[in-house]
């Protein structure tokens, strides 16, 4: 009988343990790594094993439990970076049957999210940031729902528009359709506020939104409440990558154009991030965005 109740308290405890795991914050991580691809492309020289490895180095100084990836082609090339304890939700865009209308022929740069296997989540279908344009083959905004021991949260990796990075301007398209995406991003929040649940949208906004005032960030918020937390707003930004220009040099970008926003019902860690050494910048070829590091508590 002793045997018995204590091989019932050890799996008590074992199922005890596995959900204390599971209901610590998650680290959440954005990055976009610049036409990770297998496919040989016009818009530089295959990454070598030995990039894969640096690329990998840098995920695993933090070893993310949800990571919001951008500009990747295929699931194989990710896969060398993230290795096989993550579940990949590639943006829907990817499926055949966008091939002649959402694609191009030879490299994709999708959007999408890898979840720890750990973590069960829910995959509904993208959303389209461009519903009126039906052949556009900018980026869909990848979906995925986490289910955590207190709350679930919706989120969504996005890729938006380049080419308007601070003032709108009517006349240039790409600020035209960067509003058209804002837009599109307020309807689906106003959707999660009165359906009252949790959200974060986080990745390469092409935007910087931490500016006061700033358009694009009053067109994605307008007519929210509770009002979004730009959870990016005071992250200093020193990421360094190679000049496009002069390969044995690097520059700095002071500005940031990869955010996290997040609802008020989630407790999350101000955004910081993780810039790249200046020596394995000019070493390896790694991106031109650093990565983006918080931690996450259900409310």
């Amino acid at each position: 009988m002793k045997i018995l109740f204590g091989w019932f308290i050890g799996i008590i405890a074992i199922f005890a343990d596995a959900t204390v795991a599971k209901a610590q914050p998650l680290t959440v991580m954005t990055w976009n790594m610049e036409w990770l691809t297998l496919t040989p492309s016009p818009f530089g020289p295959p990454r070598t094993q030995s990039d894969y490895t640096a690329m990998q180095t840098e995920l695993n100084r933090t070893t993310p439990d949800v990571f919001a990836f951008q500009e990747v082609d295929s699931p194989e090339a990710l896969q060398r970076v993230i290795g096989k304890d993550y579940r990949i939700y590639f943006s829907d865009r990817r499926q055949a049957r966008y091939a002649n209308t959402h694609q191009f022929p030879n490299v994709n740069q999708y959007t999408g999210i890898a979840v720890h296997r750990s973590i069960a989540t829910e995959d509904p279908s993208d959303v389209d940031l461009l519903p009126d344009r039906h052949h556009s083959k900018l980026r869909f905004a990848t979906y995925v729902i986490l289910t955590l021991p207190k709350q679930k949260i919706h989120m969504l990796s996005v890729h938006l528009k380049a080419g308007c990075k601070t003032a709108y301007h009517a006349k240039q398209r790409s600020c035209r359709l960067l509003k058209k995406q804002g837009q599109a991003l307020n309807q689906w929040v106003q959707q999660r506020v009165q359906q009252n649940q949790a959200y974060v949208i986080l990745g390469d906004m092409n935007h910087q939104l931490a500016y006061p005032n700033d358009w694009l960030w009053n067109t994605m918020t307008a007519d929210i409440t509770p009002h979004p937390v730009l959870s990016t707003r005071y992250t200093a930004s020193r990421c360094i990558a190679r000049s496009a220009s002069k390969p044995t040099r690097t520059v700095t970008f002071r500005r940031l154009i990869d955010h996290i926003i997040h609802s008020r019902n989630i407790v999350m860690r101000t955004a910081e991030q993780q810039p790249f050494a200046r020596d394995d910048v000019l070493k390896h070829h790694l991106s031109d965005h650093c990565p983006i590091v918080t931690r996450l508590t259900a409310n």
